[in-house]
């Protein structure tokens, strides 16, 4: 079949059976008892992202949303007008006046101290945030080349670790007869080998998982500008949070029980907000690397910058969409939140237990819910559906490749992990020893603050891998259902293209 990139044509050679097999309307990663949705119908002439032509989706919620938004802001001006949290703080008679002024001074003296040294050691610290972020740009490019090296070896060293700290546990409980140190290591032995055989059995799926790393990592490559506006969604988030705790210790004691009461309401907005705060990084990874698959294509419709566009129209038109996705996760939220407190109050076990249960339900609701969203997000930054519509799509991409698309979003959220904490150590490790050569003293708050600067550096690169690595799972699954197996159009990348049909001819091969 003929497959087009760039301007570039190549032929690719598959036998007869492999290929009547891999009939063009036939979902690449469906398969058996997956395969239950019906595939998109194909259409030579569909581009992909909607750039243009788009229509404000949802616009009910949005004006919801900025409704509870006015209400929160009300009430915590209200706090902030009649609240004194300095009542919370109480003074104690049972320490002299003179020993408490000798703690105050000396406590007072080593802060003083501290923030001396990371004064001193300001260049450490932008050293840090330099050093970790060079670092997480090699652990992005690595991934592009080595992404299938890396799953294998992040899953080895899982696995070997729990078998390692399984068997030292063992060893120790025989030492000390202590019986419940040797229940959990042969508990941790048993999980390794579960672990191992699930690997194996899963390894096809792994090189599935690989080859979509490394696409991603690729996108991520030309969309520089999604770690900006990743991180300045993660200042607002921090920000948002410490306005929220500050105005709760205003509105908290104000002595107004019917506005004491809005803290309830506080508590849904916070729920809602930050759901909104993620809702539109979501939006915007996706629309980025939807924006960077699909400008490579012959009938490719490229912007000026994906990522910027798509952030713009998560503030504008697609609000209404993340604000109703996120308003359903803030409801679930909320009702478990106040059982928490009906369950505190409750004196009775029987009604503990059962509130209890109800939470376990809401939780993994909520949980599915979240997970649902992020998809529904990238039907919604690629085509500007509403979410409900988008909600329908992901239904029917799951009754298509739910299995797959679990099983890829679970290797890939480990492999993240695993570098998420190394990269922080590596980066921390680096940073001791820099201050450790300069002979200088070493505060337990710059080592706090050296931990902080390098985890929210590694957290924000692979929280932008995890989403993309979703964003592109849809796009280049609509891509092929589209446009067939044999399509000359494909958005896709030949290298990843064939690689993905290799992996495919071959599960194939094996079933029979």
């Amino acid at each position: 079949y003929q497959h087009r990139v760039h301007g570039e044509t190549s032929l690719t050679l598959m036998s007869s059976t492999a290929y009547s097999r891999m009939g063009s309307s036939e979902p690449l990663l469906g398969k058996g008892a997956e395969n239950k949705g019906q595939p998109l119908k194909a259409d030579p002439e569909w581009t992909g992202l909607k750039n243009y032509d788009r229509k404000c989706q949802d616009i009910l919620f949005v004006l919801l949303f900025f409704a509870a938004i006015f209400a929160f802001v009300s009430i915590c001006s209200a706090g902030f007008a009649k609240g004194n949290p300095s009542i919370l703080i109480k003074s104690s008679n049972e320490i002299p006046d003179t020993a408490r002024e000798s703690l105050k001074a000396k406590m007072r003296s080593e802060f003083a101290k501290n923030v001396g040294r990371m004064r001193d050691q300001w260049r450490v610290m932008l050293g840090t945030l330099c050093l970790a972020t060079v670092f997480a740009v090699v652990w992005v490019h690595l991934l592009r080349v080595f992404a299938k090296v890396f799953i294998y070896c992040t899953l080895i060293l899982g696995i070997g670790l729990l078998l390692t700290v399984a068997i030292y546990m063992v060893a120790l409980g025989g030492e000390q007869h202590n019986k419940y140190l040797k229940i959990v290591g042969w508990i941790g032995i048993a999980g390794a080998v579960v672990l191992c055989l699930v690997t194996i059995a899963l390894r096809k799926k792994i090189d599935l998982t690989a080859t979509i790393m490394r696409e991603t990592a690729g996108g991520l490559e030309h969309n520089p500008s999604l770690f900006v506006i990743a991180s300045g969604l993660l200042v607002v988030f921090f920000g948002f949070c410490a306005f929220w705790i500050y105005s709760f210790l205003y509105v908290y004691t104000v002595p107004d029980d019917s506005l004491r009461n809005g803290l309830y309401f506080n508590v849904f907005a916070f729920f809602w907000i930050i759901g909104v705060i993620s809702g539109v990084f979501q939006y915007t990874v996706a629309g980025g690397m939807a924006g960077w698959y699909f400008s490579r294509g012959p009938n490719a419709d490229a912007e000026f910058s994906p990522s910027v566009a798509s952030f713009v129209r998560a503030l504008t038109l697609s609000l209404g969409s993340i604000a109703f996705g996120t308003l359903i996760v803030a409801i679930v939220a909320f009702v478990n939140f106040m059982l928490e407190q009906t369950k505190k109050k409750a004196k009775n076990r029987v009604v503990a237990y059962i509130i209890s249960c109800f939470q376990c339900c809401l939780g993994c609701i909520q949980a599915l819910i979240q997970y649902l969203n992020k998809f529904a997000f990238v039907y919604c930054a690629m085509y500007g559906d509403s979410y409900c519509t988008a909600a329908k799509n992901v239904h029917q991409l799951m009754a298509r490749n739910g299995f797959s698309i679990i099983i890829v979003d679970s290797i890939a959220a480990f492999l993240l992990f695993v570098g998420k904490v190394f990269g922080t150590a590596l980066t921390v490790l680096v940073a001791l020893i820099i201050l450790d050569k300069r002979n200088e003293d070493i505060s337990g708050l710059t080592v706090s603050l050296i931990v902080v600067i390098s985890f929210a550096i590694f957290h924000i690169f692979s929280h932008v891998l995890g989403m993309g690595v979703d964003a592109i799972f849809v796009c280049y699954v609509e891509d092929l259902e589209r446009h067939g197996v044999n399509g000359k159009n494909l958005y896709a990348n030949r290298d990843t293209h064939d690689a993905l049909q290799a992996h495919y001819i071959k599960r194939q091969a094996d079933d029979q």
